[in-house]
């Protein structure tokens, strides 16, 4: 016989590069003629070694193919082949050609991935996958399954990997497989509670199949350290209810694996991760990587309460059901969503130590959105549309506008509606822009924020992404009152929100949050980056750092819509320095930085003080109301603003003078110029202060007295104090 190597290829290459590994060979030779050949000369320099599977396939296809195995290698090279019935025909089985390089086995197969050593010399010598021959044997020993060959080398089973089409699951969609992927549960579910092998790995492989759950999956409840989920789509028609029930479970990995939502049949919750009322059973040390949670949940797409220790990495949740959430993560829950299988816990529980790395969460609108041809300008205006799936009462939000850009982000309600019209009460008489010709959308807004996150500890979102079309983007609950520490969220949020990126829920009580970062950017909110869920309560916000560095809408908008029920002991950056608001927030105390005027203040909360004023004779003012604020800037400098109505100047002549709240240091590298202007006419005011003094000296650009009676003049500036 002559050895061809060119015709031989590796097929299956176990993981480390060691094991067990199928070879596929072409040759018209027979079985026999191979076997009874004396040696495959030089067959360990073509990478062949004892106990390899050579799969061989005829090179003219007249022949039907069949399995050798390297038996030796000699000290020269040469390899000898055995037939495959060496490993015993009653003890193993092998798959066919058509199954070679698949993960999918035939149904009623146990894939269970093993290792082989010899018994004497006991190094081990690879891993590959291998089936029972029978039900019945592996029915005797299913817990420790153990395989030997005739020649007494045995194989223990280092990972068992199912797939639902063992258990006659759909792997097409069409029929409901969720009692077939609940069987394979309750299988591993019986064996780790029979041998206490927490750590055994199992992996139930999908293996790309499409699998309908009409009914909820049931992997509550199990503490198992490698378990894998992976590698396929569950389609939910479960109506009401969780497609994926994960409460009280812990250790496991769900990876590559995508859940959609039926609109028709819609589930609740796409993934149900909780701690049940059995001794307060943890759901801690879980890893999610590369899921996808699509299409339609009422309730929301992922909801996880009281969960640890647990990673999401490169996940996408998107509900296209504007009534639910898309992620909820919450350590509160007065009454949780129920489970089939589990009596989830109530009231709070720990949550901590979970981290969203590059994780994306949206509402798409879907079929609820219409597309703008139109504008009639007015009160209301008059939106013309395509077509559109509204309905009078219905709120709406606006996006994208290529005209009449004020409309962007805007809320409204539906009239009057027509096939392909309708109105809203918006008065857009004084909007800028002509309404032919315009292109925009109109979206159906979600009730809720689409993400909702409460009660947590050192939580750590990522580069994440998040799309709303809500009033808010993100609801951060305070309900019981806990104080949520070393949280971090960075977001780039975008979409449409009338309202605010995070909305406090404060339930009118006093709370706070330590250790806390709010980073990243975004477009789309018309109240500003902070809102409140209402006029009582208030946050205070100790040891933040808040840095968004956004030059859109935000650019113009406050910090905080309601700054007096807000306190920040921190760090600040914000695209512009009125809508920091330190001045009316309840306490300010760090850095302060703007972006549109590049400047960086130190602040303990701005202060307010009452300056006086005379001129340089000592002439003074009937009548003046004058107000004065400052920020402490860095090191000895103080930022000032005087603004003064003076409605009678009195006996005050040429440039007046303002007293500062310290007076200035001796330093002659300080001799600052300031600006203003003259409030009733808009000439502008400058002024300077002198070494060692204790007033700004204020004069007009028009030279001379920067008012006369009945003016009002501001000027700002900063100097150093002694």
């Amino acid at each position: 016989m002559a050895f061809n190597p060119e015709r031989l290829s590796l097929v299956v290459e176990p993981i480390g590069g060691v094991g067990l590994r199928w070879f596929n060979y072409q040759t018209d030779e027979s079985e026999d003629d191979l076997i009874a050949a004396d040696y495959l000369p030089n067959a360990e320099k073509y990478g062949l070694r004892a106990y390899d599977l050579i799969f061989v396939s005829p090179a003219s296809g007249t022949e039907e193919p069949y399995i050798l195995t390297v038996d030796t290698i000699d000290a020269d090279g040469n390899a000898t082949l055995v037939n495959s019935a060496r490993f015993g025909s009653d003890t193993l089985s092998y798959r066919d050609k058509a199954a070679v390089g698949r993960i999918r086995v035939p149904a009623n197969a146990d894939n269970i991935l093993v290792s082989a050593y010899d018994a004497t010399v006991n190094p081990s010598v690879g891993r590959a996958n291998y089936r029972a021959a029978s039900d019945a044997d592996y029915a005797a020993t299913p817990a420790l399954l153990r395989l030997t060959d005739a020649s007494g080398r045995k194989f223990i089973i280092n990972e068992k990997r199912l797939s639902p089409d063992m258990a006659g699951g759909d792997p097409t969609g069409v029929t409901g497989s969720a009692a077939a992927i609940n069987a394979v549960i309750d299988y591993l579910r019986t064996e780790i509670a029979a041998t206490g092998r927490s750590y055994g790995r199992y992996v139930i492989d999908l293996s790309g199949g499409i699998y309908k759950v009409e009914s909820p999956i049931n992997a509550t409840n199990i503490t198992s350290w490698n378990l894998v989920i992976t590698n396929g789509v569950l389609v939910g028609t479960c109506t009401g209810k969780a497609v994926l029930d994960l409460v009280g479970s812990r250790g496991y990995t769900i990876s590559n694996l995508l859940i959609y939502g039926d609109e028709t049949n819609m589930p609740s919750i796409g993934i149900y991760s909780a701690r049940h009322n059995l001794g307060a059973q943890a759901c801690d040390n879980n890893c999610f990587d590369n899921v996808s949670v699509v299409g339609h949940y009422s309730i929301a797409a992922d909801y996880c309460y009281g969960q640890e220790s647990t990673r999401r990495i490169h996940c996408r949740y998107y509900n296209q059901n504007y009534q639910g959430r898309v992620g909820i993560y919450t350590g509160y829950v007065a009454s949780p969503p129920t489970s089939d299988f589990q009596t989830v816990k109530t009231g709070s529980v720990s949550f901590g130590n979970n981290s969203y790395v590059n994780c994306d969460w949206r509402f798409l609108p879907s079929s609820n959105i219409a597309f703008i041809t139109q504008v009639d300008k007015g009160n209301p205006t008059v939106i013309h549309v395509t077509s559109h799936p509204f309905s009078n009462g219905n709120a709406v939000v606006f996006h994208q506008f290529s005209s009449l850009t004020e409309f962007n982000s805007q809320a409204a309600t539906i009239s009057n509606a027509t096939a392909t019209s309708f109105e809203v009460n918006i008065d857009s008489t004084a909007f800028t822009g002509s309404g032919s010709g315009i292109t925009g959308r109109v979206i159906r807004s979600m009730t809720q924020a689409p993400i909702l996150f409460g009660r947590g500890n050192q939580h750590r979102f990522t580069n994440c992404y998040l799309a709303s079309y809500a009033s808010s983007a993100i609801e951060i609950d305070f309900s019981d009152g806990f104080v949520q520490e070393n949280n971090t969220f960075d977001f780039m949020i975008e979409g449409a929100c009338p309202g605010s990126h995070y909305k406090f829920k404060l339930a009118g009580g006093a709370r706070k949050m330590r250790d806390v970062k709010f980073i990243g950017g975004g477009t789309q909110a018309r109240l500003g980056l902070f809102s409140f869920d209402g006029a009582t309560g208030s946050l205070a916000l100790e040891g933040a750092d808040i840095a968004i560095a956004s030059h859109q809408i935000l650019s113009t908008l406050p910090l905080c819509a309601n700054p007096s029920q807000l306190s920040i002991m921190g760090d600040i950056l914000y695209p512009n320095r009125a809508g920091i608001q330190a001045s009316s927030m309840a306490s300010f105390k760090g850095f302060q930085k703007a972006i549109d005027d590049g400047l960086t203040y130190y602040s303990e909360g701005d202060v307010d003080y009452t300056p006086t004023v005379t001129d340089a004779i000592g002439g003074a003012a009937t009548t003046a109301t004058i107000t004065g604020n400052w920020i402490k800037g860095p090191d000895k400098t103080r930022h000032v603003s005087i603004r003064a109505v003076m409605t009678d100047i009195g006996t005050l002549v040429g440039r007046f003078r303002f007293t500062l709240p310290a007076n200035a240091s001796s330093d002659s590298r300080y001799f600052a110029y300031w600006t203003g202007e003259n409030l009733t006419t808009g000439v502008p005011i400058y002024g300077w202060v002198q070494n060692g003094t204790g007033y700004v000296t204020v004069y007009s650009a028009a030279g001379g007295a920067p008012c006369v009676s009945g003016q009002n003049i501001q000027i700002a500036g900063e100097y150093e104090t002694v």
